[in-house]
């Protein structure tokens, strides 16, 4: 660690991902919040053009997880990306260790969005998991026009919202690859079934979802 790097941890330490409590440079959690949180590891499929492609999320989407991921996406808390890549990389070597993919992407966000954030918060995620899982991750997707905000929106109006609402960017990157699809958080799960059926009809081989968390009214 060179000599700014140490000023800047000294002016910003380094916090826990859960609770904020101040840890370790070499850290990405405080032993408590990583031992004490309950990861569930729920599992459901999606059936995109009568395929059920199987989707796992680590969380439910509640509690201090809750509020870690409101602080992720909208509180500039960029850094928490290194412990939620942890959680992804476990995810896949637990429940996906059987599939070779070619590549990880995720949910487009609008530019938008991403200006007022200053990142697409769920590929940050993929950027840290792909250095242990060794799997390249690429943003395959981008959003053809503005939809409007998922939580706001009844069940039957969220089909509505994103119907159509994504394109892949180039169909070489996605023509007979087994894929990885990931998003932060899963709801009625109208925004993941769309992106699955945008890349299978641009020919992705095979095809397999991971959320960060699961709402209380999820799909299935």
């Amino acid at each position: 660690m060179n000599f700014y790097s140490k000023i800047i941890d000294i002016l910003y330490p380094p916090r826990c991902a859960y609770c904020d409590k101040v840890i370790l440079p070499t850290d990405s959690c405080c032993d408590d919040c990583k031992n004490s949180i309950k990861r569930d590891f729920i599992m459901k499929n999606i059936f995109v053009k009568y395929k059920a492609i199987k989707c796992v999320s680590i969380f439910e989407y509640d509690g201090i997880v809750r509020e870690s991921i409101i602080k992720f996406k909208f509180r500039d808390r960029k850094p928490y990306a290194k412990q939620f890549g942890i959680e992804l990389a476990e995810l896949i070597n637990k429940y996906y260790n059987y599939v070779s993919f070619d590549i990880m992407t995720c949910i487009p966000i609008t530019f938008k969005k991403r200006l007022a954030r200053g990142y697409n918060q769920s590929y940050e995620i993929l950027k840290e998991t792909r250095n242990l899982v060794k799997i390249p991750c690429k943003e395959l997707l981008y959003k053809n026009r503005n939809t409007l905000d998922q939580h706001k929106l009844s069940a039957k109006a969220r089909t509505e919202n994103v119907k159509g609402a994504f394109s892949v960017k180039s169909s070489e990157d996605v023509k007979g690859k087994a894929i990885l699809l990931f998003d932060d958080i899963i709801t009625t799960g109208n925004t993941m079934k769309e992106a699955c059926l945008t890349l299978l009809n641009a020919g992705a081989k095979e095809l397999y979802c991971a959320t960060l968390a699961r709402a209380e009214y999820c799909y299935g």
